[in-house]
């Protein structure tokens, strides 16, 4: 009985495949990118690999979650597109006050960050000055102090590194002194281009090219601290934070559809490709244990990443603690994602 909700939960939604990309585990952190030409066609639920083999209970929750989310969004958002690789929530030391080794500030988002639309309709971030909007500062600086003295440290933390990784997963943990733990979430850009650190690496014959993944990029920046800093700052970007409801230390941060994120069902794509909230049957190798394994089971599009751009690329959100951390800088596998849309009104009389 426990597969037949999942099954109608879904019975009038069919497969629409877009086909096999090239790489789709790519580390955010290595910033590749591939071009392919994709289309769609419909599939039927028998032609899934391993559906009937994935405890598809345990996907009912994020589905219906996502649902509720979805019906009470206005029609506009409705329409708007989502896509897939491996991140996760780090835990890391902080504090609420400066001192000793907590130096590095976590800032909350400024005031004066804004959004708006050009007069060309595009939609720019940066902030007011002399009655227009200039980009806003970048992460060096910011790292030089820029926004310091205005009170908008929500904490400290004890390593510049752990702050850069903070901010390339877009949501964390940090364990205070007294061992309480404060949940942070995305707040915000400062609206400067994302670069990739491992492509900068590799272009710098610092890193080889297959040899890009989140440990190596930690690595070689806590090999080097006299250069990390630098390093860190070849990328403008720079996230700012709000502190979550500390309440259910068993939830995940919340995506961008504003739901929590579920350890092995949520997914962060490119929503010009696949809609927020979208079911995706996902077939990837993923490290469990240090071994891969093979991957067939329910996700859903439920997040977004500055780093996942195209219809072949894609990241699994594999919670928070050092199990998730290993695995999500681990994650580098190709796979084939399968997107589940309502059928159209042909397709139902077909059926």
């Amino acid at each position: 009985m426990k597969r037949i909700a999942p099954l109608c939960a879904v019975v009038a939604l069919c497969g629409c495949h877009f086909g096999e990309g090239p790489n789709l585990g790519a580390p955010s952190a290595g910033g590749k990118h591939h071009k392919s030409h994709h289309h769609a066609h419909t599939i039927s639920f028998d032609r899934l690999p391993g559906w009937q083999d994935d405890a598809l209970e345990d996907a009912l929750p994020v589905f219906l979650q996502d649902c509720h989310k979805v019906a009470s969004l206005p029609a506009g958002k409705r329409a708007d597109g989502m896509l897939f690789t491996g991140y996760y929530e780090p835990e890391i030391r902080g504090s609420l006050r400066r001192g000793g080794i907590y130096q590095t500030p976590v800032y909350r988002r400024p005031p004066d960050l804004v959004r708006e639309r050009d007069a060309q309709g595009k939609v720019v971030t940066g902030r007011s000055e002399d009655g227009r909007i200039v980009p806003y500062w970048t992460r060096a600086q910011i790292d030089q102090g820029v926004l310091a003295h205005r009170k908008l440290e929500l904490l400290w933390l004890a390593d510049p590194v752990d702050l850069f990784f903070l901010q390339l997963q877009g949501a964390g943990r940090v364990r205070l002194p007294n061992d309480k733990v404060i949940r942070l979430g995305f707040d915000g850009l400062n609206g400067q281009p994302y670069v990739p650190l491992g492509r900068v690496m590799v272009a710098q014959g610092l890193l080889k090219p297959d040899d890009v993944n989140m440990a190596s990029i930690r690595n070689w920046l806590e090999a080097n601290p006299q250069k990390a800093m630098d390093m860190m700052e070849q990328n403008p970007n720079y996230v700012f934070f709000r502190e979550l409801d500390p309440g259910d230390t068993q939830a995940g941060a919340p995506g961008a559809l504003g739901v929590p994120l579920t350890p092995g069902r949520s997914m962060a794509v490119d929503r010009d490709f696949i809609p927020l909230g979208s079911p995706v049957w996902v077939q990837a190798q993923v490290p469990v244990d240090g071994h891969p394994v093979t991957w067939q089971r329910l996700d859903f599009a439920q997040d977004l990443g500055t780093d996942i751009k195209g219809p072949d690329r894609a990241d699994l959100y594999m919670g928070w603690g050092p199990e998730a951390a290993q695995a999500a800088g681990n994650l580098r596998s190709p796979g084939q994602m399968i997107v589940l849309v309502p059928r159209s009104g042909e397709a139902e009389k077909k059926h």
